[in-house]
């Protein structure tokens, strides 16, 4: 305002901040600011504000990337009480009405939610394994740590050495974290060096050997294998398995290695892997994984006049999955995880078939790339097989010579192991940084010594 250029003031302030002094120095001398879009305060006479119009509006369209506009409008709505905001569905884009600086806060708020949602790939493995086997696995929830360098070394053993038939002959295990030596074990009914000679080794333990009491001999603390028993048909599997299926399974902080010995189990036809599908999804998005078999039967509709009509439907059976993953700022992924498993029992001619279902419904917290597991789904079939001679199988009393029967009673357990990746991606630039760089790029007009291979004395 040019009648404010004339005037002059003289103050002496100390200590005090730049705001509440301008706002001082203003108002004493019968002024006020007004603030404009681009941070600009404008310093006019206080009788003629009222005649500085109270709403200068401007309406903008912006385009929206990511997200959906109807989504960004409901976040804009509670902080746009002064501005106008509307949502334009077919273009994905905004229209924004309000001061300059409104639509400037409001576009800012737009740029900040306006970005590509993460992405979680979740790995799934349904595993449906004998009731013996799942408890030696621990699966029960009583597992002892296992040191995944020493379960390392004992899985590349050679075979008969985790069946209890080591040459006598030491093995390094590890080295002393303080004198560098290294630690060794003699094989099954000698003493361990370094400990007690009067120990022996727990020969009900295909691996106790290798973890029995590592500290006393300067190993690693919480190394045991105490607890954690090796379903014994599995010994014979164990040798040239690798690890995989994420980094691991990770129970109360703990993680262990169930990724080999699923895989021995299923060798020796002591586990079954139902599915190991892959999906990837948007974070807060529901993934489903269905591996269905549609099994038809008849039915018979009554219409009007009593009149019947035969229609066929379909009964599925087999394996749904369901899981929404929610990605924390940390990189944790938390799942809310349904397992559906369906099971064909019985089907006589074209009859509804019956069937067995197994639900199992959780959420769960894992870090990204450990595992969730859902166990407990537990299914008991009970099977009669009769085998004769024929004829002579019939005969009374007698025929019991020529013929036999066997009962069977099997327990499952079907167990969904869970593992999120998040899928990280590059940070791409912004426009105004994208600007800046090329702006370097074109126009380069750094002195030439800057190009010359001469070495400079920046200490002088």
């Amino acid at each position: 305002d040019p009648a404010v250029v004339k005037m002059r003031v003289t103050i002496e302030l100390e200590n005090v901040p730049i705001g509440p002094a301008l706002d001082t120095i203003v108002r004493s001398n019968e002024l006020e600011i007004v603030p404009e879009a681009g941070g600009i305060m404008r310093v006019v006479e206080r009788r003629k504000v009222a005649r500085v119009p109270e709403r200068e509006e401007i309406t903008v369209h912006i385009p929206v990337n990511w997200v959906s506009s109807e989504e960004v409008k409901k976040v804009l709505q509670p902080i746009s009480a002064a501005g106008y905001v509307s949502a334009d569905p077919l273009s994905n884009s905004l229209l924004i009405k309000g001061t300059p600086l409104e639509v400037e806060e409001l576009t800012n708020a737009i740029i900040r939610i306006d970005k590509p949602e993460k992405q979680v790939m979740l790995e799934v493995r349904l595993v449906e394994m004998n009731t013996d086997l799942s408890r030696g696995l621990g699966i029960s929830w009583d597992l002892s740590r296992v040191d995944r360098d020493v379960s390392q070394e004992a899985l590349a053993l050679p075979v008969q050495k985790v069946l209890g038939t080591l040459p006598a002959m030491p093995v390094v295990y590890g080295y002393d974290p303080v004198t560098g030596l290294p630690l060794t074990y003699t094989p099954p009914g000698a003493p361990i060096i370094g400990a007690d000679p009067g120990a022996s080794l727990n020969a009900t333990n295909p691996l106790s050997y290798l973890t029995q009491d590592l500290t006393s001999v300067g190993g690693r603390a919480s190394a045991g294998l105490d607890s954690f028993q090796i379903y014994e048909p599995l010994a014979n599997e164990l040798r040239g398995l690798k690890w995989g299926f994420g980094k691991g399974v990770t129970l109360f902080g703990q993680e262990f290695q169930l990724s080999t010995l699923i895989e021995a189990a299923e060798r020796s036809n002591l586990a079954k892997v139902l599915a190991s599908p892959r999906v990837a999804t948007v974070n807060n998005q529901l993934a489903k994984i269905n591996i269905l078999r549609q099994i038809p039967y008849s039915t018979v509709v009554v219409g009007a006049g009593g009149t019947q009509a035969e229609t066929y439907a379909f009964e599925p059976v087999g394996l749904q999955i369901e899981i929404t993953p929610n990605i924390t700022n940390n990189d944790y992924v938390r799942m809310n995880i349904k397992v559906t498993q369906k099971i064909l029992i019985s089907q006589s001619g074209l009859v509804r078939p019956t069937v067995d279902e197994r639900i199992s419904e959780t959420n769960a917290i894992v870090y990204d790339e450990d595992t969730a597991i859902i166990a407990g789904l537990r299914q008991q079939q009970f099977n009669e097989t009769a085998s004769g001679a024929p004829w002579l199988g019939q005969v009374p009393i007698l025929g019991w010579l020529f013929k036999s029967k066997t009962w069977s009673n099997r327990k499952t357990d079907l167990m969904a192991f869970v593992t999120p990746h998040i899928i990280k991606e590059e940070q791409a630039l912004s426009d105004q940084e994208r600007q800046r760089y090329n702006e370097l790029d074109i126009q380069w007009d750094l002195p030439d010594y800057f190009f010359d291979d001469v070495k400079f004395d920046l200490n002088r």
